[in-house]
Order: C-alpha cells, then structure tokens, then sequence
C-alpha cells in the first residue's frame, strides 16, 4: 500500500506513466488543476497547495527512487506540477491574464517547459542535490524563471507604446 501511494502522488496520478514526454503531461496535469480549481480561489490558497507540492514532492520523488532503485526517473512528474504551478503563479491579479486566461496560461506552460528542459542558469546544476531536493529544485527554479519572463512579457504588452 505505501509504494502505491508513492507511486500515485510522484506520478502525479500516473500522469507520468503516459506515452512520450511525461514531464509535458506533468506539466499539463498542473495547467489543469490550476483551470479547474485555483484561479477561481484567491492566490493564498494556491501558494499554500504550491508549499505543499512542493514539500511533498522532496518526501515522494526520494522515495520513488529509493524504492525503484532509480535517480529523477522520468516517470515521476510531481516536480513539474510544482514548478508549472509556480510559472502560473503571476496570472492571479493581472488584467491581461483575466482577458487572455488561454494565452497567458499558454505562454507559461511554454516557458516552463523550455525552462525545465533547457536547464539554464544554474537549473541543470540542483539536479546535482541529493535525493528529492535535487529532483524537486531544479523544477523550481525553472518555474521561477519560467513566472519572471512571463511578467516581463506581460510588463512589454501592458507597457508598449500603441
């Protein structure tokens, strides 16, 4: 019972046992929740269930490995929901946000995923952590990076001149 409920929240529901490119269905796994259920609550909540992702994940993605005798296997996605729920995290309180919800969703679920699989700037380098903080941080920081070009693109489209 305790592997089966490792391997369901490291998985994210088994979203990363999906066919090709499971940190994609990860990702899209948070675009989901985040649809469905956060952007109608307020931005608290959601940095709450961002903490909990995310604490959870170091606990679950180490085990995942430790019980599968592997190391960030592909399969677990938990930290793409993580760190896709963090590029999301600008889109509470923007208005272009509120009138282009698809479009700027979009344009994060992009960035985070160029982010997660480009590794720039030190990302690549948490990978190098020990067990879930090392599979769970470098995700983080892809989302943080993924939300701050999102609020620069979104600062250019409020602010260019028309």
């Amino acid at each position: 019972m305790y592997i089966k409920i490792i391997n369901l929240l490291a998985t994210g529901f088994y979203a990363g046992y999906l066919p090709k490119a499971p940190g994609t269905w990860g990702s899209l796994l948070a675009l989901l929740l985040y649809w469905l259920i956060f952007r109608h609550l307020p931005v608290l909540v959601y940095g709450w269930f961002i903490g909990l992702v995310l604490l959870l994940g170091i606990f679950v993605s180490g085990e995942y490995d430790r019980l599968h005798n592997t190391q960030d296997a592909a399969e677990i996605v938990i930290d793409e929901v993580a760190g896709q729920s963090l590029a999301l995290l600008p889109l509470f309180g923007w208005n272009f946000a509120a009138f282009y919800p698809a479009w700027s969703s979009l344009l994060a679920l992009i960035l985070f995923r160029c982010f997660d699989i480009a590794k720039p700037f030190g990302v690549n380098r948490l990978q190098d952590l020990h067990g879930g903080f090392g599979v769970m941080l470098d995700d983080v920081l892809a989302g943080l990076y993924a939300a701050l070009v999102w609020l620069a693109v979104m600062l250019g489209v409020v602010l260019w001149p028309r």
